[in-house]
């Protein structure tokens, strides 16, 4: 009743919103808010509704134009191979669209179907269109990879497996969720002024950094993919204990994921030059920790402030400057505990509330 829906969108979510008699089928709700996710869509928070269901992803292509630069750059595509690779988006671009629509039209026609449903039957039916449409952007996904392949020359083609993990990076590392989940070493190094001879050292590690994190990056992706429909059938099912298991697939998948960023980020960071370590771990920190490390706090400013007063005697800059150290130290201290207690309790956080859903269920 928040959202500003226009009176079509409002007719269309009435219809389930009268068949919402117990907390499963806020679920239903939730699918069918995400047709809202479509360009033109009204309602501030529609696309909040979109995410919350587990359905956002699917709503809109995987592959966007801009990662074009990507394919072009790391696999070295000449100007011939750059043009059909751009012909090669657009079709995929367009069978996205065309699979997208095709779901709303089935929404659109939903209406009557819906009347004198029992809700188990309303659920199956509100469902049903996602899943299609689930499908049918793995399979989009799956051969646009296997049309540009097919474009590349035989030296490309060998280049394809270190492509692929870059690729999977730059899409799914952002997709985290718990701090330093999507920290990208790589790109934290990169930020570092190295000379050569320390950059040739640091690449051998970052190479099994990359390979470590794509295998995670992988299975992450597969358990978030694969269980996202399992769930909502065991909702529909009202099969709670298969839910919590899921869900707990999920959680676990992305603590492995911040369990490679972790382990590699004292890896790095012991094979790094003296000098060029506190800027790495600073920034790894403010990244992954930012209410923690991405702000001064009072005492700080005001410690800074006192000792930037003209005309200090010696001994007074000399006192506050002893105070500064000490603060910092204890400081450090109070924030190491500060990202323990995070890490766990944001996993923890996320157990909590599927099981409170569980138990109003």
């Amino acid at each position: 009743s928040l959202l500003e829906l226009d009176r079509e969108a409002r007719e269309e979510i009435d219809i389930v919103l009268d068949h919402s008699r117990s907390p499963r089928l806020v679920v239903a709700v939730l699918a069918t808010f995400a047709f809202l996710l479509l360009p033109g869509a009204t309602g501030s928070t529609s696309a909040q509704f979109g995410e919350a269901a587990g359905f956002t992803e699917i709503m809109m292509p995987y592959y966007l134009r801009r990662d074009l630069s990507l394919f072009e750059v790391s696999l070295e595509l000449d100007d011939a191979q750059a043009a059909i690779l751009e012909s090669l988006y657009m079709d995929y671009e367009d069978s996205q669209e065309a699979s997208k629509v095709a779901m709303m039209e089935r929404f659109s026609t939903m209406k009557d179907e819906l009347d004198a449903k029992s809700e188990t039957e309303v659920m199956e039916l509100v469902f049903r269109p996602f899943e299609e449409k689930a499908e049918d952007w793995e399979k989009l996904n799956d051969a646009f990879l296997y049309n540009v392949q097919a474009i590349l020359s035989s030296q490309q083609v060998d280049a394809w497996p270190r492509f692929e993990r870059e690729l999977r990076r730059q899409k799914e590392l952002p997709k985290g969720k718990y701090a330093g989940e999507n920290i990208d070493v790589i790109e934290i190094v990169s930020l570092l002024e190295l000379d050569r001879e320390a950059r040739e050292e640091i690449d051998i590690v970052l190479e099994d950094y990359g390979i470590a994190l794509d295998a995670m990056l992988a299975r992450r992706t597969d358990v978030l993919r694969g269980s996202r429909l399992p769930m909502m059938r065991s909702i529909q099912e009202n099969d709670m204990n298969e839910s919590l298991k899921l869900y707990e697939e999920q959680i676990a998948a992305r603590i492995g994921v911040r369990d490679v960023n972790d382990e590699y980020t004292t890896i790095v960071w012991e094979s790094l030059p003296d000098d060029a370590r506190d800027l790495f771990l600073n920034e790894i920190y403010v990244r992954a920790y930012p209410r923690v490390y991405g702000r001064k706090t009072s005492a700080h400013r005001l410690i800074m402030g006192a000792s930037e007063i003209n005309d200090l005697d010696p001994d007074t800059l000399a006192a506050i400057i002893e105070l500064q150290d000490n603060y910092q130290t204890e400081l450090e201290s109070l924030n190491q505990r500060l990202v323990e207690l995070i890490r766990r309790h944001e996993p923890d956080d996320d157990r909590f509330r599927a099981r409170a859903y569980v138990m109003q269920a």
